[in-house]
């Protein structure tokens, strides 16, 4: 069960002893169980048809169905799916701080020192003094957590032409410029009590009675 109450599916169809990727029957099942009056979207300026479930509902099953996939994946290798991530943009983007970790995932910083301390304990990360800031400790890979990486890697880059299979090359290009352009549309949620001055005006609030 989800945190918001839904239930996460966790169950897929067998294809030839394999999972199903994008016809998994526990999507479909998912979206039977979404009331119709959330599924179905009334306020868009072009009414969707009852059949045709919320965008943001598909997006959801998505990347519900993609990660645990991932799950699978990474298992061999005894690492998460957030493990995994920042073991890559550690060895991307140089030496990272835990609370540069934490803001860059969106998680509390406990969050994110409990899962640097565990790949530290797995020898895959190694902790030092930051040269411009003595009290920072930066993470950087290990020689054992760059081995770890690669072979993961080949692993997810075989889950992702599997996912993709359906989609032309241009098509794909197509599909991330598409998601990114919704990523940097899509704003964090504003901490409560602290209306923007559109959000204000939206709901019939004054700005100058701010």
């Amino acid at each position: 069960m989800s945190a918001g109450g839904s239930p996460e599916p966790t169950e897929a169809a067998s294809n030839g002893g394999k999972r199903s990727w994008l016809s998994a029957p526990f999507a479909l099942k998912f979206l039977s169980r979404i009331p119709a009056s959330l599924a179905v979207s009334h306020d868009s300026p072009t009414l969707m048809a009852p059949s045709k479930p919320r965008t943001i509902f598909l997006l959801r099953l998505l990347q519900l169905n993609s990660y645990n996939f991932l799950v699978e994946r990474l298992r061999p290798f005894d690492l998460t799916p957030i493990q995994y991530m920042v073991l890559s943009i550690s060895s991307n983007h140089g030496s990272w701080s835990t609370a540069e970790l934490a803001r860059r995932f969106q998680i509390a910083p406990q969050s994110m020192t409990e899962i640097v301390a565990l790949l530290e304990s797995k020898k895959l990360i190694a902790r030092s003094k930051s040269a411009e800031h003595g009290r920072v400790l930066t993470i950087r890979l290990t020689a054992a957590g760059l081995r770890c990486l690669e072979k993961c890697d080949r692993a997810v880059d075989k889950l992702e032409r599997e996912a993709f299979a359906a989609f032309a090359a241009d098509e794909l290009a197509l599909f991330r410029e598409l998601v990114n352009k919704a990523l940097h549309t899509i704003r964090e949620p504003e901490p409560t009590g602290r209306l923007s001055h559109a959000t204000r005006r939206a709901n019939g609030h004054s700005v100058a009675a701010r």
